[in-house]
């Protein structure tokens, strides 16, 4: 059997967590750095283009498609 649950907690590391959890998400964005411990990390600026596509008919999330990107490394 499996539990499905979500908890928010405010972590100073990820090493608070040892082994709570199976799966954790990490959304920390500009704090990932200190909270993985991790001085290589760099932000992302990235762009995406979607577009409607009707004619889709095996999609998991709506009618969109991904037509293209762009990601620009450490600029913020």
């Amino acid at each position: 059997m499996c539990r499905h649950y979500i908890t928010y907690h405010h972590l100073d590391a990820l090493t608070q967590l040892s082994d709570s959890y199976d799966v954790v998400v990490n959304c920390s964005g500009f704090g990932a750095k200190d909270l993985c411990i991790d001085h290589h990390l760099v932000p992302i600026r990235g762009k995406v283009i979607k577009v409607r596509a009707p004619w889709i008919k095996m999609a998991f999330y709506g009618d969109m498609i991904l037509k293209g990107g762009c990601r620009q490394f450490d600029t913020i």
